[in-house]
């Protein structure tokens, strides 16, 4: 965005594009949250041109040109800014009840305010709503990773991907092995080679279709990584 404003404007500094840049992301929609990152933190949407000056809502609404612009200004500029204040002909009314003379005449007369619930502001409110529309994309997304990412159980063919350093051209790109273990989300997995070391999380891995390979083909008596493994499977030394 940042590079389109330059491009648009002709120009070179960032520094000055970077201010209209972060506004129009913090006043924009943003799904996850159900409104706009500004509003969330101060309650309102972002004021941007006449919305920000003292001019009532209706009157902007009206406007069509710079014309009624200059008109409005100009009229409001031609009004007195104070009323003069009236004269006032009556007297004070004398007070005739003698002023407490101690402190605890004083604190009697003072009655103590009625306790009252303050209103939740508009901040509040705001990212409270923030808070709901997160918790249910969160859940959204959890209920999506588990209809992807089913759970693997023993017996099941998997494909771990290689890293691209660690294999050459003519490699596959994933080693096929067999889940041997689960415990706590962590999956053992065994590949004819050997064992592969460490715990491999769902993510690492996908499940194939089809059993290809038994527990039976595993090399349980060796412990072996993943370039390891990618190095004896290869058909030219990985």
């Amino acid at each position: 965005m940042l590079v389109a404003w330059m491009s648009e404007n002709d120009t070179a500094d960032w520094t000055i594009g970077v201010k209209f840049v972060l506004l129009r992301k913090n006043s924009s929609f943003n799904a996850g949250i159900k409104q706009s990152p500004y509003a969330t933190l101060f309650g309102i949407e972002a004021r941007i041109g006449l919305t920000s000056s003292s001019l009532p809502h209706d009157v902007i609404q009206k406007l069509q040109t710079e014309d009624d612009l200059l008109a409005i200004l100009s009229s409001s500029s031609t009004q007195p800014d104070t009323q003069p204040l009236p004269e006032t002909t009556q007297p004070l009314p004398e007070t005739t009840q003698p002023l407490p003379e101690t402190t605890q005449a004083l604190t009697e007369t003072i009655q103590p305010l009625p306790e009252t619930t303050q209103p939740t502001s508009s901040i509040d409110k705001k990212r409270k709503l923030a808070i709901a529309a997160q918790q249910k994309q969160a859940e959204r997304v959890v209920k999506r990773s588990r209809v992807i990412m089913k759970d693997g159980t023993v017996g099941d063919n998997v494909a771990v991907p290689i890293p691209s350093v660690d294999r050459g051209r003519g490699n596959p790109r994933n080693i096929l092995g067999v889940i041997l273990a689960v415990e706590n989300g962590q999956y053992t997995i065994g590949c004819p080679s050997g064992i592969l070391k460490g715990k491999y999380s769902r993510h690492q891995f996908d499940l194939c279709p089809q059993r290809l390979l038994s527990e039976s083909d595993i090399n349980s008596d060796s412990s072996v990584s993943l370039r390891q493994a990618n190095k004896k499977e290869s058909q030219h030394g990985g």
